[in-house]
């Protein structure tokens, strides 16, 4: 099975701006170029971050893709998983904690 990956570089000093623009470019490529039916409901998985660190994708990140998704009327949330090493994420109330300090709450 083949599959087609689709990118754009960018760097740790894009702004945001640039790659919410990007991702929504990526989006509609997609979606033109492999006939994708999207559905009214996608949740978007992510990563929270553990507690203290900073090499996860920050929030504001996914605008583009919330933006994206709402001008459609799709619905959707983060998502995420637990881990089963200790840290933050291996408790609900923590997991929770550390998802809202990082900017990932209800959009």
């Amino acid at each position: 099975m083949s599959v087609n990956v689709y990118y754009k570089k960018v760097s740790s000093t894009t702004d945001v701006a640039t790659i919410q623009a990007i991702t929504r470019q990526l989006l509609d490529v997609l979606i033109a170029n492999e006939q994708v039916q999207l559905s009214k409901v996608i949740p978007l998985k992510v990563h929270f971050g553990e507690a203290k660190n900073v090499t996860y994708l920050k929030s504001d990140n996914y605008l583009g893709v919330i933006d994206y998704l709402k001008e459609r009327e799709i619905e959707s949330c983060y998502i995420e998983t637990s881990v089963l090493y200790g840290g933050q994420r291996y408790k609900q109330e923590l997991h929770a904690k550390t998802a809202e300090e990082h900017g990932f709450t209800s959009f």
